[in-house]
């Protein structure tokens, strides 16, 4: 785990220490247990956050595989219509070449 995610994984184990802490407990309860309990609703966190990260990665990797092919078909058609433009213009081809002068 690098520093970054422990940080984050310590700020999540507050956040969610505080949230335990405001609910109201009958008896006294060990702090080594809360803190326990706090830590695993930030791994929980960290694991959802990990999965949200990945779908997302997926969906851009999916768009820019969309948008790549869209850009391959888009040149394609403009290449087809250049080579339909220059036929136009000099009556067609002649010895399978565009006689553009």
């Amino acid at each position: 785990m690098d520093a970054e995610t422990k940080a984050l994984r310590d700020h999540f184990a507050g956040q969610a220490m505080a949230g335990i802490l405001t609910t109201p407990i009958d008896g006294e309860v060990d702090p080594k247990v809360l803190a326990s309990m706090a830590y695993e609703y930030a791994d929980a966190m960290l694991a959802e956050r990990s999965k949200a990260d990945e779908q997302a990665y997926q969906d851009r990797l999916k768009r820019g595989k969309l948008n790549a092919k869209n850009e391959q078909v888009r040149q394609k058609a403009a290449a087809e219509a250049a080579k339909r433009e220059g036929e136009s213009l000099t009556g067609g081809k002649k010895d399978g070449r565009n006689q553009v002068r």
